[in-house]
């Protein structure tokens, strides 16, 4: 491990011992420790609350995740006290960091110029899927760096041809589908993409073997927790997410559209609040403006020049790899989680191109990094997204809600942060959508008969165009004839949002 440390090291100085590309990297770390989100998401919660109190840490679909934040909050521990999802948040910027740093190393061994690389890591870093895992709790940034480092790794055994490097790439790839199953497919890639070349067959045979580590992994973990063993039960827990409907796969126009909106975000932050931002400062029109220009000019100048690519089998593996991630991506409802390894494949392939035009790079990694700063990292450090900090903040401060009933677009969202803060004296929490429920709409009728208080933010909220907006339905029909009264509100980038309380009309 130390003569890879010192190899990764010496890939830096590349031509003329320019630092550039780890001092970009550098930067881009202090960028995302600068902009963690404050909007943190239902699941950042979940896994934060997670880690604080020592359980749930060996969850399925990205196993060791939760254990490693564990680990890591004990550490910092030793040293200060910390804000647990906030160092968190800060754990997931180091990896993205050293994601960017490993992707530099394993460019620079390429022999492309060190303004290649440099621009390539612009790119990267300033692509949205990287910016928003990079500044969240959540498990994709972790995987990708020892997905990287796994293919820094493929790639040195490629062009030294020594057996030890194989085998420490397949280890790497497969701690990486630890930290989540996604990662699976960048592992099969480089099976399939060895498979089937001459000679390389027992190659992908031992590139496959250390994988091993991944059932023997899930095995200790699912032992850990249920104190026995059993095949089927085995079985289930590693594809607990697809088994228990929390994840699931499908293909419909819906998905369809939302791969294609996944695979822009990606690269740039598009949201419905943005339009709140541009109405309420007009200056951002003309950053976007300017921005649009830089991309539109970027895109010009790519569609223009005949791109060819050399013939490599490093550059397949990163083609193969690129395929089963969009697959897998429109397969499951188009997720954009499913994506973050995206844009360090394309970097891996554009390395490949036999004259890579700088200008185009430079052009569209300014423009990505402008427009997913402006509208992306400083919203969501600085602006409220939705209402769930007031709905938290109402049940903090009302003494007597413990006997009240909530019903809620997204009780998980609100009951995860409540877990999270350790409060166990909490309301009783309805799901908005189990509204369509003809018997669990008459029952709100009799909750207020027997003089319990009934609240509600599914009513009139914003619909800003979001993933929530065109995957879910709004609940306004589904309580249109309940006597409501607004009680409180929040003003946010997506719009005003209120929290009702039902009247009995007697």
């Amino acid at each position: 491990m130390l003569n890879a440390r010192i190899s990764i090291a010496k890939s830096f100085l590349l031509k003329g011992k320019n630092y550039l590309p780890f001092a970009t990297a550098v930067a881009f770390l202090i960028l995302y420790l600068l902009g963690l989100s404050h909007n943190n998401s239902l699941d950042a919660w979940g896994y934060a609350a997670d880690v604080k109190k020592g359980q749930d840490l060996f969850l399925p679909h990205h196993l060791l995740y939760n254990a490693l934040g564990y680990c890591w909050i004990k550490l910092l521990q030793i040293f200060t006290e910390v804000e647990v999802i906030r160092a968190l948040q800060g754990m997931n910027a180091i990896f993205a960091f050293l994601s960017l740093v490993v992707l530099a190393a394993t460019l620079a061994r390429l022999d492309i110029s060190v303004k290649t690389v440099t621009a390539l890591i612009v790119l990267v870093g300033s692509s949205w899927s990287v910016m928003r895992f990079a500044t969240e709790n959540e498990a994709y940034i972790v995987p990708i760096f020892f997905s990287m480092l796994g293919s820094y790794f493929l790639l040195t055994f490629l062009q030294k041809n020594r057996i030890g490097l194989l085998v420490t790439s397949g280890l790497l790839f497969a701690v990486a589908a630890l930290f989540h199953q996604v990662m699976f497919f960048g592992w099969l890639a480089v099976v399939v993409s060895l498979a089937v070349k001459r000679n390389k067959f027992w190659k992908a045979v031992i590139f496959a073997i250390p994988a091993l580590v991944v059932p023997l992994t899930y095995l200790l973990a699912f032992v850990a927790i249920n104190h026995n063993f059993s095949i089927s039960g085995l079985v289930r827990f590693m594809l607990s997410d697809y088994i228990t409907g929390s994840a699931s796969i499908s293909l419909s126009a819906k998905s369809l559209l939302l791969f294609v909106i996944s695979v822009i975000r990606t690269f740039m932050q598009v949201h419905g609040y943005m339009w709140v931002l541009l109405k309420a400062n007009w200056f951002l029109w003309s950053v976007t403006v300017f921005v649009l220009l830089l991309l539109g000019k970027g895109l010009l100048v790519f569609i223009k020049q005949k791109v060819e690519f050399s013939s490599n089998i490093f550059l397949q593996i990163a083609v193969t790899a690129l395929v089963f991630h969009l697959l897998f991506s429109i397969f499951s409802g188009g997720n954009a989680e499913f994506l973050v390894m995206l844009p360090f494949l394309v970097a891996i392939i554009i390395a490949f191109a036999k004259q890579i035009n700088l200008q185009c790079l430079w052009l569209i990694a300014i423009g990505l990094f402008i427009w997913n700063v402006i509208f992306g990292l400083v919203p969501l450090r600085y602006k409220t997204l939705d209402d769930s900090p007031m709905v938290i903040n109402r049940i903090l401060q009302d003494s007597s809600a413990v006997a009240d009933i909530y019903i809620l677009n997204s009780v998980p969202r609100i009951e995860n942060e409540l877990d999270y803060m350790k409060v166990q004296a909490r309301p009783t929490f309805i799901k908005s959508e189990d509204l369509r429920n003809p018997a669990i709409r008459d029952s709100i009728g009799n909750l207020l008969k027997s003089g319990l208080k009934v609240y509600t933010n599914a009513y009139h909220r914003p619909q800003t165009v979001s993933r929530e907006t065109i995957v879910g339905n709004s609940m306004d029909e589904a309580l249109k004839n309940y006597v409501k009264i607004p009680v409180d509100s929040v003003n946010t980038i997506t719009g005003k949002y209120y929290l009702f309380q039902f009247i009995d009309p007697k």
